[in-house]
């Protein structure tokens, strides 16, 4: 038993306890328990909710602008989602209010369906900035059949606590991001499917709402017993290209398919056709019946021409060529980038077919040499000029097609 000597008062509760269990302030005089300390924190947990049960929720109308400021065209998929998420959090913030009103209102997930490099994530990551809610991002090819090498739904979970500091409240609102979900398309065999129709009905218990219980994960909040994480109010989206489903929705509309687009002049009658998916052609591109059913909105967005391409260089906020000045701000040099440089930016990532996520590979292999040699110099001002961008590793690509 250890000697009152070894004791210390606690300054919150009066007990005297180990001096080991003991956190100390700016000096020995101020001090609390581990003890106290663990019910701080329930206290504040408990408060944190209160103030998210009565949070004020942005209208539509203010979500999508703010999404303006970020995101550049996609005007249906800005407002299709600022609906979406808008009548999600209401539902979670605002449906315990009326107490006599027994109407459950069920969750609507989300499917995004678009050329790669269109904004999907992109979009769904500056709503969770404008939300103020955790998000994580999981390709939904890491997730395998229960037993087997891979993702468990359990490690999903796992990443959105981390991400929300621990605390599971604010994990319970937050949103996950299933990318690449149509690379787990079921290969209509009998057998096992493990990165197929299995993997698929691994994420169904996900996206359905159930209480999952984490084992081994530390709760903050009780030292006895594992977190247990509901879904119920998570806000799942789906995210894909589904190369091809465009001959699916052809065929069923008795048209002649045609691509994601090789050129320009495509790209119009492509979106005609994702436009117009159903949840029958995403049945019959791969996707089991009961995980299309948890998706019930579904939302496309239009594959992005040179013109496009400019604006997501310019015009957002947080853009490439304004993070590329602020970079040479802090060395004290004026960055500028003359239009027929943007342009041919642009154009290079049109070419390698990469969309919005190319450009920033364009621009750091052009910038390579200014990068390695202005800083530190006398250098005030550098225009980067049409010549200076680089059209690298294009005519391989372009062979490879």
């Amino acid at each position: 038993m250890a000697s009152k000597s070894n004791k210390v008062k606690c300054k919150f509760c009066g007990e005297e306890v180990e001096k080991d269990k003991i956190i100390y302030g700016t000096t020995s005089s101020v001090n609390i328990c581990e003890k106290c300390v663990d019910l701080c924190q329930q206290i504040m947990a408990g408060r944190k909710i209160q103030t998210k049960a009565n949070k004020e929720i942005l209208n539509p109308r203010e979500i999508k602008k703010k999404l303006d400021e970020y995101v550049v065209g996609q005007e249906y998929a800005k407002k299709a989602l600022s609906v979406a998420v808008y009548n999600h959090y209401k539902r979670v913030f605002k449906q315990h209010i009326d107490k006599n009103n027994d109407i459950e209102i069920t969750k609507s997930n989300m499917l995004l369906i678009g050329p790669s490099g269109t904004g999907k994530t992109h979009l769904v990551r500056t709503i969770a900035k404008i939300l103020e809610v955790p998000m994580i991002v999981i390709s939904a090819t890491q997730i395998t059949s229960e037993g087997y090498v891979g993702m468990s739904v359990d490690d999903v979970l796992v990443q959105l606590l981390n991400e929300a500091d621990g605390d599971i409240e604010v994990a319970q609102r937050g949103i996950i991001i299933l990318d690449e979900i149509d690379k787990i398309k079921q290969s209509g065999n009998d057998g096992k499917d493990v990165n197929g129709a299995d993997a698929q009905n691994s994420i169904l218990k996900l996206v359905e709402g159930s209480k999952f219980t984490l084992e081994g994960v530390k709760n903050p909040f009780s030292k006895n017993s594992d977190p247990v994480i509901d879904t119920t109010n998570i806000l799942f989206v789906c995210t894909g290209s589904f190369s091809g489903i465009e001959e699916i929705v052809a065929a069923r509309l008795n048209k002649k398919a045609i691509g994601f687009g090789s050129d320009s002049k495509n790209i119009k009658a492509d979106s005609s056709l994702i436009h117009q998916i159903q949840q029958q052609d995403l049945q019959k591109f791969g996707l089991v019946r009961e995980l299309i059913g948890r998706l019930q909105i579904i939302v496309t967005l239009d594959a992005l021409d040179e013109n496009a391409l400019i604006d997501v260089l310019t015009k957002p906020k947080d853009s490439l060529i304004k993070q590329y000045q602020q970079l040479f701000k802090m060395d004290n040099i004026d960055l500028e980038f003359d239009n027929a440089a943007i342009r041919k930016i642009a154009k290079i990532a049109l070419k390698r077919k990469t969309g919005a996520r190319g450009l920033k590979s364009v621009i750091e292999d052009s910038l390579l040499d200014i990068m390695y040699r202005l800083p530190g110099t006398k250098t005030k001002k550098h225009v980067v000029k049409e010549d200076d961008i680089l059209e690298k590793h294009t005519n391989s690509i372009e062979n490879k097609e």
